[in-house]
């Protein structure tokens, strides 16, 4: 029935009917009432069409299944169940009985039971694209792909307008770490029906996938006018606005989301994050925040990565004992196994800020009284290890201000693209008063064994030299542009020498420490040719081998406040 209208369906229908097509006759009665379920005209026709006898109850095997269908949209599905299995009974042929009885038994957790009524309906009718979609639904949520996808394939090559299987089949690809099939896929069901706000949301998410934002903004743009108030749609257009580093949008969107769902935590912790980081630098948006997260953030206590940040959030302002007390209820989460709501990512990020944090309250400086005058730590998290402490240069006792940026790339300032580690640092740079003495902290993630360069080199089939060249280059450069109107005196730290770790193979330890010396050597000559300072904790840190002396780090990348007067006699 592509392209008709309903009563041109029904009188198709008819037509056939009278025509003794029953097969194609039933087929458009099936179509009809896959959109329009409850629709009298068409049941009257299918039941006319049944060739059941009736049962001792007098009603028909149609009659039969109507119920069920009915008892099922009313989620009644073990009634649902039972009806589906009288109208097989009367009629032991019925296809579409058997689907039915498979999505009820789906509906109800009964997989492997849904499984063969599914496999019964297409034994009696081959072409019967929902029992393929059904067993792709099933074959998805136990995680077989392949044969998930398989059967998406099939239902629309037995029915190419299948919306629901195209969105499903692009979901699984997503899943699959195939994005640009699940666009092709989003693209094809809007093809067919383009009002479905859930489908433009889910192509914005792909499009994310593959840091086509503006794509992914304009996605969610359409979901949301389709949507008024879709929380997802407007805190996944808040993710992509911050992926491009326009702030004030992405606030907008978070507040919106919240103000449409008070419960999605997600959004109270990403405007946590942004209020986190930029402190006290002047944001648009942030005035609005109040009004979406008060009220959710009762329920956002209850997650890791919110108390976490928030944590983090205190000692940057010097309360330690307000951080010291968000620790003890992330530690009190993580024993009672909240901590598994998060994602591999999150946990790393919060159990390493909870070990960070702990030991710099256990081993640093208590903040006793305000110095008027700042040395800002601008960095990852590397700029919290002598927060707070006090530092002379040229006579002049200074109080170290930190300014992070989460997860910072010094990668991150070399690339072409606006993003949110830039917006989020050049907001920061703006804010500190002009002329300010500043720090600043990059690079080490680059460095590690597990991400930056070594990925970058798999990826790309670059050298490690070239690479690392590049993005010192670009690093260096973006600062000293972005600092032309504000005039800081800017103090570059490298990297300092890494641990060797004993979980990981020689060659990879070597490897590690490698990257390290070599982004040091780029970044001095690069800082040398524009005139510019370095603080070097890579010859304060490094052993005969290249690796940590240990003298000076708390954990396995950082160092604390112990080296403060070595730098102190650097600066001077």
């Amino acid at each position: 029935m592509e392209g008709m209208k309903l009563p041109q369906a029904i009188k198709l229908a008819q037509k056939k009917a009278r025509e003794n097509l029953k097969d194609e006759a039933s087929k458009i009665c099936e179509d009809i009432l896959e959109i329009y379920p409850h629709n009298k005209k068409t049941k009257d026709i299918l039941k006319n069409l049944s060739k059941s006898k009736p049962g001792k109850n007098g009603k028909t095997a149609i009659h039969i299944f109507q119920e069920g269908c009915k008892q099922h949209s009313d989620g009644n599905y073990f009634d649902a169940i039972k009806s589906f299995e009288k109208a097989i009974l009367l009629k032991p042929d019925f296809a579409e009985a058997f689907n039915n009885l498979g999505n009820a038994q789906r509906d109800s957790g009964n997989s492997r039971a849904a499984i063969v009524s599914y496999k019964n309906a297409i034994e009696i009718k081959p072409n019967i694209a929902q029992a393929h979609k059904g067993l792709g639904d099933l074959f998805k949520s136990s995680g077989e792909i392949t044969q998930a996808i398989k059967n998406y394939e099939e239902a629309i090559s037995l029915k190419p307008n299948y919306v629901e299987a195209l969105f499903h089949i692009g979901l699984t690809h997503r899943a699959n770490d195939d994005p640009k099939s699940a666009i092709q896929n989003y693209q094809r069901a809007l093809g067919y029906n383009a009002n479905s706000p859930d489908i433009c949301r889910a192509l914005g998410n792909a499009q994310q996938d593959i840091k086509n934002y503006d794509g992914a903004i304009k996605s969610y743009s359409t979901a949301i006018q389709l949507k008024a108030n879709y929380s997802d749609a407007l805190y996944n257009r808040g993710n992509a606005y911050l992926n491009i580093g326009d702030i004030t949008s992405a606030l907008r969107d978070y507040n919106s989301c919240l103000l449409a769902d008070k419960s999605y935590v997600d959004a109270v912790i990403r405007l946590q994050g942004l209020k986190t980081q930029l402190n006290e630098a002047p944001a648009p948006g942030f005035q609005e925040i109040d009004k979406g997260s008060r009220e959710s953030e009762s329920q956002a206590y209850d997650h890791p990565e919110y108390v976490i940040i928030r944590a983090i959030h205190s000692f940057l302002l010097g309360k330690t004992g307000v951080c010291e007390t968000h620790l003890i209820n992330f530690a009190q989460l993580a024993k009672n196994r909240a901590g598994t709501k998060l994602s591999e990512k999150q946990q790393r990020f919060c159990n390493a800020y909870f070990v960070f944090l702990r030991h710099l309250i256990k081993n640093g400086l208590q903040r006793q009284e305000i110095i008027s005058s700042k040395v800002y730590h601008l960095g990852e998290s590397h700029c919290l290890s002598y927060a707070h402490s006090e530092i002379v240069k040229s006579n002049t006792t200074y109080q170290i201000e930190p300014r992070i940026t989460f997860g910072a790339k010094a990668f991150r300032f070399a690339e072409e693209p606006a993003n949110a580690f830039k917006a989020i640092t050049k907001m920061n740079l703006d804010a500190i008063p002009n002329g300010s003495e500043v720090f600043l902290s990059f690079g080490e993630i680059d460095c590690r064994h597990d991400e930056g360069f070594i990925s970058a080199m798999a990826k790309t089939g670059k050298p490690m030299r070239s690479l690392i060249e590049e993005t010192t280059e670009g690093y260096v450069s973006w600062f000293l542009t972005n600092n032309q109107n504000n005039s800081h005196k800017l103090h570059f730290f490298n990297v300092p020498a890494p641990l060797y770790r004993e979980e990981l193979s020689k060659e990879t330890n070597l490897t590690a420490a490698k990257i390290v010396e070599t982004f040091n050597c780029c970044l001095k000559k690069n800082l040398y040719s524009n005139s510019a300072k370095m603080i070097d904790v890579y010859c304060l840190t490094r052993d005969e081998e290249g690796f940590s002396n240990k003298k000076y780090h708390c954990d396995d990348f950082h160092l604390d406040r112990r080296i403060l007067s070595l730098i102190e006699k650097q600066l001077n």
